[in-house]
C-alpha cells in the first residue's frame, strides 16, 4: 500500500471519530494533540479502527510516541 493511501485513509478514520474535522486541513505535519485536540481515548479509538483497515497491530507503547498524522503513517507502513 502506498503511502498516499494509507494517509487517505487515515484521513476516513479520523472523519468517522471526528466528524467535524476539515480533512482539507489534516496532512503529515497536523499534530494529533494540538491540532486535533486527540486524548488518549481517542488514540485508543484511532488505534482500534486503523487495526480494522489496514490488518495490524499496534503496540500499547508505541501510540504515546506518535505526534504528527506523519507519524501515524509511518508507524502503519512499518506494520504492514
Amino acid at each position: 500500500m502506498k503511502h498516499e493511501e494509507i494517509l487517505a485513509n487515515l484521513k476516513d478514520i479520523m472523519k468517522l471519530l471526528r466528524p467535524d474535522a476539515d480533512l482539507a486541513l489534516i496532512n503529515e505535519d497536523t499534530r494529533l494533540i494540538e491540532d486535533l485536540g486527540m486524548d488518549s481515548l481517542f488514540m485508543l479509538m484511532m488505534a482500534m479502527q486503523s487495526e480494522k483497515v489496514f490488518s495490524i497491530h499496534f503496540d500499547s507503547m508505541d501510540t504515546s510516541k506518535l505526534e504528527t498524522v506523519g507519524d501515524v503513517c509511518r508507524y502503519i507502513e512499518g506494520k504492514l
